[in-house]
């Protein structure tokens, strides 16, 4: 099971950043159908969004590898939170033995 979770970052005037979260839903399938749930989301609430420039943030694993290469996001990051976890699994694992 995936999380979707759609944000949007802004600026406005002066210089103000602002971030939104406008949805975050369960999605399961393989790499199509969560690129079409992902396009779906999107188009409820961003109007042509192939006009707009997007970017993804995700595990790196490789079916949101493929996610992002068939929703042709500009670049995607890795999820710092989920990278951290990871690291502190490595370190629990090794202070074991």
């Amino acid at each position: 099971m995936h999380y979707i979770g759609l944000r949007v970052q802004f600026i406005r005037q002066y210089w103000t950043g602002h971030v939104v979260t406008l949805s975050v839903k369960p999605c399961a399938g393989d790499s199509d159908s969560i690129s079409e749930h992902i396009i779906n989301e999107v188009k409820n609430f961003v109007p042509d969004y192939t006009d707009k420039q997007l970017y993804s943030t995700h595990d790196g694993a490789s079916v949101m590898i493929k996610t992002s290469r068939l929703l042709k996001v500009r670049n995607w990051n890795h999820c710092v939170a989920h990278a951290l976890i990871r690291i502190s699994s490595v370190i629990a694992l090794t202070t074991l033995y």
